[in-house]
């Protein structure tokens, strides 16, 4: 298979192939290798994400109260980990000390579970982006336990 544009040429092809195009271009892409590679072949899964961001930031705010980060990374390994830390006079009056850090690991066996609990077919880092950041970013700790998505955890207080 050639390299196909995600333009007007790619739209294009998909005429030429009999489809008619429809959504985005992420979605007839995905509609088209459905069709080629046989069902659950998405273009995450075929594609690879060489083109996509591997990362994106939940939540990253700085306030009298401290600092606080979350974000989502694919790994190499297919791997989905998301890291935190909040540092701050927050976090000294909830577990008496400056520092928390921890991180979620879901395995890349695991991803089509997160991507039906989110009930999207958008790319999973979009989808996290689009439902848990900013403020909503609270919520998503409690969504992978009430989804019941496997995920490993690992977390570290102190100074």
């Amino acid at each position: 298979m050639g390299f196909i544009f995600l333009t007007e040429p790619f739209s294009r092809y998909l005429r030429q192939q009999g489809l008619r195009p429809q959504g985005s271009h992420d979605q007839r892409l995905d509609d088209w290798l459905e069709g080629r590679c046989g069902a659950g072949n998405r273009m995450d899964d075929v594609m690879g994400r060489w083109w996509r961001p591997s990362k994106v930031i939940l939540r990253q705010n700085r306030d009298h109260r401290g600092f606080r980060y979350l974000a989502a990374e694919l790994q190499s390994n297919g791997d989905l980990v998301f890291v935190g830390q909040d540092l701050g006079a927050g976090v000294s009056e909830s577990f008496g000390c400056s520092e928390y850090e921890w991180q979620w690991t879901i395995k890349a066996a695991d991803l089509p579970k997160l991507r039906e609990a989110l009930q999207t077919r958008k790319p999973v880092l979009a989808a996290l982006k689009q439902r848990f950041a900013g403020d909503e970013s609270v919520r998503l700790y409690a969504f992978l336990c009430a989804s019941a998505v496997p995920f490993e955890t690992f977390s570290r207080i102190g100074d």
